[in-house]
């Protein structure tokens, strides 16, 4: 019996010792590979991503208007900031009360229950803020409006994916919303109990903002060491892998050394939309080269201005790494490509000066008496290039402080009175007055309705007039340069009449109204200037007979030929004007970039006999007595045969003023100036261009004034 015994048990451990074996046979030979795989990825470490760095913005001259630079960003996470969060404590009420046992519970004994369960992580938490607001010297007022925001945010976030869910799980059509309103709204019309939203908020709905640290306020390297320094290792509870509830994760911010000055043109960096974020982290494999340009967690885009006309050039594109833990490249690594520079066509020091003119002009007789600043725009450009060499708009903001919650509330909201988000000078439609009466002659010469010896009596108006508009002055018999000098309605309006109203708006269409004029360099996407920049065609009546809108009637087309309703144009579009008589009848497309280089556009639309009449009559307005700029120009500041004056003033509800200034060394620049006030052209606009020409002199636009007078 026990021999047999013995054999059965021995026949057991050779049975044993066979299947060991055959294990050990299968793991190294048949299933090596994947074990060896297995190992090695205990050693690698998880791939990131390789931020790039996004280009500058420089002005002609090489100055930067924005730049990245770094950043130490005070985060938050949110099993800190949710104990903050009176929706977070609702949702732990409910989820007690809901047990069996605890349902009779009084309020005494949940919060007796709350306390057990969250309260040493609330001290924590209480002590850790008033360190908090120590270190950065904020109050702790300030730091809540940080942790509510954080809150709210991914309060919205999650209530946006749980109504997604919610539709999908009851087969439902899901219905869009386009803002957090409309998706709190519907989210608590389709689940009407709050206990309701409450669990499928929490328990069915998470998000990748509540497991990464949440940007809350950016702090200087000094404070942020300080940081790290006291909150190392502080975290709200035992575990060791907890969270940290506060940390600094250093970064890039975008910065505008000039503040407010050209806020309109160079725009501004913000979030990305939410739709746009891709929710993929790295992976063990190479991305594909389409991920290396998506928007992921707390990526910026450019919001407005050039900042979003060039964000594809601007922005760059990030890079890839994996390595294991020895720091050894597991796969190839894909380096970032950082963001291209873009230069501008202003100049960022004549933008400050045209803007300071503009905010504290002084009164006319040159006292120092300051009147209230005035909200208006001017456009400066280069005539020969087209270059736009200043485009101010007044009021501005800080671009430095514009998502600062206060002001970005007030920058935006609809009922500033100031309304400073407008950029006066590219994307308000105004009425152009007389300053279009120098198109209007033009485009008469150029088509034979008059000639430059042609008169028209001024009192032939009792003959046959009648009705608005009344201010028509009785200058008896003038010419074509005479009507440019004095500003004589009456003359346009008799030349619009023999005109008729399809060749005069094909006319102003020819010299660039009623249309976008800026030109951009090739395969810059349409849309995101139009986003971006928000440039106005300004109003012209259409030809098309087909479309609502008909042509202007005879009593609509006697306020266009004298540039009021219907007719509305930019500054830019004055300016641009001008600038085409200056050219000797010559269109050129104006531009706002150097690099990347734009594509130019230029036509002649007259020639330059015809346009010398008119500019006969626009040097008459400065230089000879009865001319609307006179008495704004006199004394010239330059001797005529250094710099040449040539202008037009207009009226409407504001004061507008255009003018050319030309050198016999070939420089010449083109302003409009206008000023929200109601007064005439040479009243305000005009004095204040002769400020600004001072000013491009101080520049070296314009040769420097004997006399040394200052803007």
């Amino acid at each position: 019996m026990f021999q047999r015994r013995l054999i059965l048990l021995i026949a057991f451990w050779l049975l044993a010792l066979a299947i060991l074996i055959a294990r050990l046979v299968w793991l190294q030979i048949y299933s090596a590979d994947e074990y060896q795989q297995a190992s090695r990825k205990l050693l690698e470490t998880s791939p990131r991503w390789l931020n790039t760095v996004r280009g500058s913005i420089y002005d002609r001259r090489g100055q930067v208007l924005a730049e990245d630079r770094p950043d130490f960003t005070v985060c938050f996470h949110y099993e800190f900031t949710r104990l903050y969060d009176d929706r977070f404590w609702e949702y732990q009420r409910y989820q007690y009360l809901k047990q069996e046992i605890n349902r009779d519970r009084d309020d005494a004994e949940v919060k007796a229950y709350l306390n057990e369960k969250f309260g040493s992580q609330c001290r924590k938490a209480e002590q850790l803020l008033v360190d908090l607001a120590e270190i950065c010297q904020l109050s702790l007022d300030a730091l809540n409006e940080h942790i509510k925001r954080i809150n709210d945010n991914i309060y919205i976030l999650r209530a946006s994916r749980a109504r997604r869910l919610w539709y999908k799980r009851q087969k439902m059509k899901y219905r869009p919303a386009s803002n957090a309103q409309e998706i709190l709204a519907d989210f608590s019309r389709i689940l009407p109990e709050n206990a309701s939203r409450l669990e499928w908020l929490y328990r069915k709905t998470d998000i990748l903002e509540m497991n990464e640290p949440q940007r809350a306020f950016s702090v200087s390297k000094e404070i942020a060491l300080l940081v790290e320094e006291r909150f190392v290792g502080a975290n709200l509870t035992d575990s060791r892998s907890a969270d940290r509830p506060v940390t600094v994760v250093p970064s890039k911010a975008r910065y505008y050394p000039y503040n407010a000055a050209a806020c309109h043109l160079i725009g501004q960096i913000g979030p990305v939309p939410h739709d746009w974020l891709q929710k993929r982290r790295p992976r063990q494999k190479p991305p594909e080269p389409n991920q290396l340009g998506d928007y992921y967690l707390n990526d910026r885009r450019g919001d407005w201005g050039i900042e979003r006309v060039f964000e594809k050039q601007l922005r760059g594109r990030r890079g890839w790494e994996h390595k294991n833990i020895d720091r050894n490249p597991i796969t190839p690594r894909i380096d970032p490509i950082f963001g291209s520079d873009v230069k501008l066509t202003i100049d960022i020091k004549l933008q400050q000066d045209i803007r300071n003119i503009l905010v504290s002009a002084h009164d006319l007789e040159g006292a120092q008496k300051q009147k209230p600043a005035y909200r208006g725009a001017a456009v400066v450009i280069d005539v020969p290039t087209g270059q736009v060499l200043a485009m101010v708009s007044v009021p501005e903001f800080d671009l430095n402080t514009y998502y600062q919650k206060d002001h970005y509330k007030s920058i935006n909201d609809p009922n500033d009175p100031d309304k400073r988000r407008m950029n006066r000078a590219l994307s308000v439609p105004y009425q152009p007055g007389s300053t279009i009466k120098t198109a209007m002659l033009l485009g008469a010469l150029r088509h034979g309705i008059v000639t430059e010896n042609t008169t028209i009596d001024c009192f032939e108006q009792n003959k046959w007039w009648a009705g608005s508009p009344s201010h028509i002055y009785n200058h008896g018999a003038i010419g074509s340069v005479e009507a440019i000098q004095r500003s004589c309605n009456f003359y346009f309006i008799k030349i619009g009449r023999q005109w008729g109203p399809a060749s005069t708006v094909n006319w102003l269409k020819q010299c660039g109204f009623g249309k976008k004029i800026l030109t951009w360099p090739p395969h810059t996407p349409e849309n995101e200037v139009r986003l971006a920049l928000r440039e106005t065609r300004g109003y012209l009546a259409p030809l098309d007979p087909a479309r609502s809108r008909k042509l202007p009637t005879e009593y609509h087309l006697r306020f266009m030929s004298i540039g009021l309703n219907p007719l509305k144009t930019s500054v830019l579009h004055m300016a641009q004007n001008a600038a085409t008589i200056a050219r000797h009848g010559t269109y050129l497309a104006p531009s706002l970039v150097l690099n990347p280089k734009p594509a130019p556009i230029s036509f002649p639309i007259a020639s330059p006999a015809q346009a010398k009449i008119v500019q006969n009559g626009m040097y008459a307005a400065i230089n000879q007595r009865g001319g609307t700029a006179y008495e704004a120009f006199h004394p010239l500041p330059w001797p005529k045969e250094q710099v040449e004056l040539f202008g037009k003033t207009g009226s409407t509800d504001y004061s507008l003023f255009v003018c050319y200034a030309r050198t016999p060394a070939g420089q010449c620049l083109t302003l409009a100036v206008l000023a929200e006030v109601e007064a005439n052209g040479g009243e305000v606009a005009a004095p204040l261009a002769r400020r600004i020409l001072l000013a491009c002199a101080e520049h070296e636009y314009l040769p420097p004034v004997p006399s040394g007078e200052t803007p």
